[in-house]
């Protein structure tokens, strides 16, 4: 990579590693279609995951007293179980179908929130599940497993600290399960590895600048950046699919 190339990736990485910060989620979905500039398909895959997995384990350290295990099993064990369909979707279905109908059910369940239209699901531990399910199968098949998770967090109305401390600790489990399938893929290279450390730094920075904005975000304001980013998702997955 050039001079220029790392300085843009570290803007780049500023940027998602902030918002991921600020909200528990959005760091792929910020910096994937923007170094896709700079890199290789594959490079930008594993330098997503290794530096949203990095990330990760900072804040789950800042919010490990909001970390509630009976929030986050039954994302991960729908999550465990998504994987084996995810990888068998991806082989028996194109991608940009796929996209068009994830973006379309996102924008679908997101709107009705945006509206202000709350529907509390009665059965957390199931609805979790589900949500975790959907989560794991787009994690392998699209690499979009933030939506469904984040719009059943919404529905329950936890707080704000809440929110971003359990969502970023199961994206951290979901991520250690992801990690070694694409190393088996034979995904990684040297240079992918380089430029993730390369970009840590970019990656502390954001860290420190979201977790200081998050204390001066009320729950409101809150809510609503979540929800745009969700939609931002979805319009990107319906977006790519037509492209």
């Amino acid at each position: 990579m050039t001079i220029p190339e790392i300085v843009i990736g570290f803007l780049i990485v500023i940027f998602a590693s902030f918002t991921m910060s600020l909200t528990g989620f959005g760091f792929a979905l910020i910096a994937t279609p923007l170094l896709l500039l700079l890199m290789h398909t594959k490079s930008v895959i594993f330098v997503n995951l290794l530096l949203s997995m990095f990330l990760s384990v900072f804040i789950v350290w800042q919010s490990r007293s909001y970390i509630e295990l009976k929030r986050i099993v039954p994302f991960a064990v729908g999550g465990i179980l998504g994987l084996p369909l995810g990888a068998y979707i991806l082989l028996q279905i194109t991608v940009p179908f796929l996209q068009l109908l994830v973006g379309v059910l996102v924008l679908i369940f997101v709107i009705p929130l945006a509206l202000g239209r709350e529907h509390h699901i009665k059965k957390k531990g199931f609805g979790g599940s589900i949500a975790g399910f959907a989560s794991g199968t787009l994690q392998i098949s699209t690499s979009l497993s933030g939506p469904p998770v984040v719009l059943f967090a919404l529905s329950q109305g936890w707080s704000k600290e809440s929110f971003r401390a359990n969502l970023v600790a199961y994206f951290l489990f979901l991520n250690c399960v992801t990690l070694p399938i694409l190393i088996l893929t034979g995904i990684t290279t040297s240079k992918s590895i380089m430029a993730a450390f390369i970009y840590t730094p970019a990656l502390i920075i954001g860290f420190y600048l979201g977790s200081k904005a998050l204390n001066r975000l009320s729950a409101s304001l809150f809510k609503k950046i979540a929800i745009f980013i969700v939609m931002v998702a979805g319009m990107l997955s319906i977006g790519s699919s037509i492209i």
